[in-house]
């Protein structure tokens, strides 16, 4: 699949962390804040099957 050319990959990152800074406050510890982020650029991805499985082989 090639990607998509009006997306701007720039953008898409500030906006990422735009969005997880407004969770930053649940997640009081670094670590987790770090998973947190991981997790949602995994749910995200462009894998077939997005399972718990596939996220941690990733």
């Amino acid at each position: 699949m090639a990607p998509c050319p009006s997306v701007d990959p720039d953008g898409w990152s500030a906006g990422f962390e735009a969005f997880a800074a407004r969770l930053d406050r649940r997640f009081p510890r670094v670590e987790s804040r770090q998973r947190m982020r991981r997790f949602l650029r995994g749910m995200m991805s462009d894998l077939q099957r997005v399972t718990c499985w596939t996220l941690a082989q990733r």
